[in-house]
């Protein structure tokens, strides 16, 4: 918040800068009332007001973070614009983890599916049931 001098020595908010803070406090990327009818069309459940609110807050967060991750990827190609390409790498890397993940799991599983095989070809291996 800026400071005016009042001419007397003193030192008052700036009027013009108290109309900022208010639509900043009142300014809300998320609309409340779509993303409850967004949640509600998706789950056909009731969408209680602090779980709504959560959801902002959570929204609100990624939000940010993507948007910090855009900005230093358009500094780091030396540009003063964010670009659509940046918002898509600052996704990707939010995802990253979570595909690794998954990645990881499907390697486990056909590792586990190669070794069944190696073991039903041994001459000691034995299915159950046979006799």
């Amino acid at each position: 918040m800026s400071q005016v001098e009042t001419g007397e020595g003193e030192v008052e908010s700036d009027p013009e800068d108290q109309d900022s803070d208010e639509e900043d406090e009142s300014f809300q990327p998320i609309e409340t009332t779509t993303l409850r009818d967004m949640l509600r069309e998706e789950s056909e459940l009731q969408v209680g007001e602090d779980a709504r609110d959560e959801m902002i807050l959570k929204l609100n967060q990624l939000i940010i973070q993507m948007w910090a991750s855009s900005v230093d990827v358009a500094k780091r190609d030396n540009r003063e614009t964010v670009k659509a390409r940046d918002v898509e790498d600052a996704y990707q890397q939010l995802l990253k983890p979570h595909n690794l993940l998954h990645q990881a799991i499907s390697q486990v599983d056909e590792i586990q599916w190669r070794l069944e095989e190696v073991a039903g070809d041994s001459p000691f291996s034995t299915d159950i049931g046979e006799e």
